[in-house]
């Protein structure tokens, strides 16, 4: 089986303001993965996407903080956990974090981890 990278992806498309936090698993962050993120405005709330096959281009600004490694087999499992967020989300921050916490409650990640978080750009 593959070995992946789970990362942290903060989106960068608004400078100076770091906006959206997104969880992407691939080999590296320039190879084909799943984005696991949410979709949605504060008004409204977020729900929860996750798309595969996606490989994010050069021309998209994101920082890419790696949380960890998981095993491919792993992926069908994330995706459960992922979909089981609680409603409503209120911000693809703490969506991203609520989702780290469960892999790492699930032994997917280290419990390490979570201090990136703290260090992470934010809006």
């Amino acid at each position: 089986m593959t070995r992946l990278q789970i990362m942290l992806l903060v989106s960068h498309e608004h400078v100076p303001i770091p906006g959206h936090w997104a969880i992407f698993v691939a080999p590296e962050v320039t190879k084909e993965g799943t984005l696991f993120y949410t979709v949605g405005d504060h008004a409204r709330g977020f729900t929860v996407d996750v798309k595969k096959n996606v490989c994010p281009t050069p021309q998209e600004r994101v920082t890419a903080i790696n949380l960890g490694f998981v095993d491919e087999s792993k992926l069908g499992r994330m995706e459960e956990i992922a979909n089981s967020t609680p409603k409503p989300v209120s911000s693809c921050q703490i969506w991203a974090q609520w989702f780290a916490q469960k892999l790492v409650e699930e032994g997917i990640l280290q419990h390490s981890a979570m201090a990136k978080f703290r260090t992470a750009p934010r809006t």
